[in-house]
């Protein structure tokens, strides 16, 4: 992966990754997912603000948040179809 941009001096970068590193790899799984159920629960709340209050609606609207911009259109279809109740062959 190419970061075009970065604002954070290279060194705080480097020691940032090498005090990463020292975990093990239990604590960084550990880490990762504490950090996507974070992401999880703010869209979440965003959902529900903005009036989404129908529970599949708002799974629906939620994969697209978190997953749409990494799949291809014919994989998103197939998932929103799956989580509506709508999924055929």
């Amino acid at each position: 992966m190419t970061i075009d941009f970065l604002d954070t001096n290279p060194e705080v970068l480097d020691l940032q990754r090498r005090l990463l590193m020292r975990r093990s790899g239990r604590e960084r799984l550990e880490m990762a997912t504490s950090m996507f159920g974070a992401a999880k629960a703010l869209v979440e709340s965003r959902l529900i603000e903005a009036g989404i209050t129908d529970p599949v609606q708002r799974k629906v609207a939620m994969f697209r948040q978190l997953y749409e911009p990494d799949l291809d259109r014919d994989t998103v279809a197939r998932v929103v179809r799956y989580l509506s109740g709508r999924a055929s062959g």
